[in-house]
C-alpha cells in the first residue's frame, strides 16, 4: 500500500510537470516506471502463484506423434502400369485422373478434423489403463475425465452466457422443429458433442510438403497412442474408399460383362464343336452355311470376350493406381512421461503476463491522473 501511495504522487507529480511544460519528457517517464517496479514485482508475483496453482490442479496429459508419408499413384504408377499393360497384351492403357476426382493431401485434415470422421473414433472402445477400465471416448470425457477447476473457474460465465443463449434459440426452434419429420433429421446427442469438441482440442495436424504430422494429446499414454493409430487407419480406409469407389463400379461392371461374354463364347464354340462332329464329312450346302453362321456367331463371341478381357484388365489397373498410397514414415509411440503440465514454462508465462499488466496498471494510473487534472 505505501508502494502505492509512492507511485501514485510520483505520477501526479509527473502529470502537472508534464501540463506545465507542455511536453514529455522520457527520462522521468521511464522514471515512473523504475519507482513502479515493486509494483510489476507483485503483478507478476500474483500471476505466477496462479501458473503454479493451475499447473498443480491441471491433469497430466500425454502427447503421441506420428508422421504420415502421402503420395498419390497418378504419376508414380503409370508409368509401371503401362509397362504391365503391354506385357499384358491390353495395349498402352490411359491410367491418367484428373485432380477433381481424387481428395488430394490437401484435404486430410479437413476430413480428420470433420464431426462424422471424429464421431466414429470417438465411438470405438478404448482401455484406459489408468482408469482400469474399456470405454469409448463418449462416455470417458462425459463421466471420467478429470477436470481442470481453475480453467472451469475462468470459463463459467462464458459457459452461463452460452447456456442462456442455447435456451432461448430452443424456445424459438420449438415450433418449427415440431413441423418437422422426425426421421429426416440427423442428429448428435449432447454426450458425442463433447467428445467431438474434446477431440478437435486434442487433435494437432502439421503438413510439410508431402509429410503430415499428427499429434493427439490424452490423459492416457496408451490411449493417445491407440487414438493415433485409429486416424491414421480411418483416414487411409476413408481416402481410399472415395477416390476408388467409381473405379470399384467400372470394375464390376465389366467383370459381370465379362464373365456374360465368356459363357456366351463357351456356348459358340461348343456349339460349333458339336455341329463339326455330327456332319463329318457332309458337304451338303446346309451345312456349309450352317458351319459358317455358327463360325461367325464363334468369332463374334470371341472377339466380344477378348475385348472385355482386355477392359477387364484395364480397369484392375486403373483401380489399383486410384490407391493413394499412405506410408507410416514415424509410428506413433507410447510417451514415457507426461508432456502437460509445465510447470516452469506456465510460470514464466504467467509471470510475463503479470508484467505486462503490471505495466498498463502504471499507464492507466498515468492517463486517470491526466484526465482528473
Amino acid at each position: 500500500m505505501i508502494q502505492l501511495n509512492k507511485l501514485k504522487n510520483k505520477v501526479n507529480t509527473f502529470v502537472k510537470e508534464t501540463k506545465a511544460s507542455d511536453t514529455i519528457e522520457i527520462n522521468k517517464l521511464l522514471l515512473i516506471f523504475y519507482a513502479g517496479r515493486k509494483v510489476i514485482f507483485l503483478f507478476a508475483l500474483f500471476f505466477s502463484l496462479l501458473g503454479i496453482i493451475k499447473s498443480l490442479t491441471s491433469p497430466e496429459e500425454f502427447h503421441s506423434t506420428s508422421k504420415v508419408l502421402t503420395n498419390q499413384n497418378t504419376n508414380l504408377l503409370g508409368k509401371g502400369f503401362s509397362g504391365l499393360s503391354v506385357l499384358s497384351g491390353v495395349g498402352n492403357l490411359n491410367t491418367s485422373r484428373s485432380d477433381g476426382e481424387i481428395i488430394t493431401p490437401e484435404l486430410y485434415p479437413e476430413i480428420i478434423f470433420n464431426d462424422d470422421f471424429l464421431l466414429i473414433i470417438a465411438q470405438d472402445t478404448l482401455y484406459f489403463k489408468s482408469l482400469g477400465k474399456s470405454m469409448d471416448l463418449v462416455t470417458f470425457f462425459s463421466e471420467y475425465e478429470e477436470k481442470n477447476w481453475f480453467e472451469v473457474l475462468f470459463s463459467l460465465p462464458r459457459l452461463i452466457v452460452s447456456k442462456i443463449k442455447s435456451n432461448n434459440e430452443e424456445v424459438k426452434n420449438d415450433s418449427s422443429m415440431l413441423a418437422q419429420n422426425v426421421d429426416d433429421l440427423y442428429r448428435i446427442g449432447p454426450r458425442e458433442s463433447l467428445a467431438i469438441r474434446k477431440l478437435t482440442s486434442r487433435i494437432e495436424i502439421t503438413k510439410l510438403d508431402r509429410i503430415i504430422e499428427i499429434s493427439i494429446k490424452m490423459p492416457d499414454s496408451e490411449v493417445s497412442t491407440e487414438v493415433n493409430n485409429k486416424i491414421i487407419n480411418a483416414l487411409t480406409d476413408y481416402v481410399i474408399k472415395i477416390n476408388t469407389d467409381r473405379e470399384r463400379e467400372n470394375l464390376e461392371f465389366v467383370e459381370i460383362q465379362t464373365e456374360e461374354a465368356k459363357n456366351n463364347f463357351e456356348v459358340s464354340q461348343m456349339k460349333l464343336a458339336s455341329f463339326r462332329d455330327k456332319n463329318m464329312g457332309i458337304v451338303t450346302q446346309s451345312a456349309k452355311t450352317t458351319e459358317q453362321r455358327l463360325q461367325a456367331e464363334y468369332e463374334l463371341a470371341f472377339q466380344l470376350y477378348n475385348s472385355l478381357a482386355q477392359q477387364y484388365q484395364q480397369s484392375k489397373l486403373k483401380f489399383q493406381e486410384a490407391k493413394p498410397i499412405l506410408t507410416i514414415f514415424q509410428k506413433p509411440k507410447v510417451p514415457l512421461a507426461p508432456s502437460e503440465p509445465n510447470l516452469i514454462l506456465t510460470i514464466l508465462i504467467f509471470a510475463f503476463l503479470g508484467t505486462f499488466f503490471g505495466v498498463v496498471f502504471i499507464i492507466i494510473l498515468l492517463f486517470k491522473n491526466y484526465i482528473q487534472n
